[in-house]
């Protein structure tokens, strides 16, 4: 290491681990330590939600989230849309299995879908989603070092955190 200066090294991806094609994307506002980018639209089935619509969302790419972090303003709206089948073709099945997709379009317009094998999952009491509400005071990135906050951490109200089920 050559002092002031710092590198950071990445694997190289196997092609053969992808599900499709790798689509690079800017990342918005990287001085916040958290990988982040700009949501355009989301839509379920052919159905485009009003989350996003007057304004980008920010999504966070995080890795160690079990679930698909949502706006709490929009989770209502789009967890009735999925299991109900509202204004779309075809809601969620009893399975599990089948139903709408669930499609976030990044600004550059990259698009990123999960299907209900995605973003579902069968319990005691049928299908649940895996859409998480998140709240004003949810954050991620706050990092400290011997009790000396290094980060500042990131505010997630109106944002989505884009976990496992995405990165899958």
């Amino acid at each position: 290491l050559v002092t002031g200066v710092q590198t950071c090294a990445l694997p190289i991806y196997n092609p053969n681990r992808l599900a499709g094609p790798l689509h690079w994307v800017p990342v918005v506002e990287p001085e916040k330590g958290t990988w982040q980018v700009r949501i355009a639209s989301v839509k379920i089935g052919d159905k485009v939600m009003d989350v996003c619509k007057d304004a980008p969302c920010l999504g966070v790419v995080d890795s160690s989230s079990s679930h698909l972090g949502v706006p709490f303003a929009a989770w209502q709206d789009l967890e009735e849309t999925i299991m109900l089948g509202i204004g779309i073709e075809k809601q969620l099945s009893a399975d599990c299995t089948a139903g709408p997709d669930l499609q976030l379009t990044l600004q550059e317009g990259t698009v990123l879908t999960l299907t209900a094998k995605d973003y579902a999952m069968k319990s005691d009491i049928g299908c649940r989603t895996l859409l998480h509400p998140l709240s004003a005071g949810d954050h991620v990135g706050r990092k400290t070092y011997g009790g000396v906050q290094t980060q500042t951490a990131t505010e997630l109200d109106g944002s989505f955190v884009l976990g496992e089920p995405l990165l899958r």
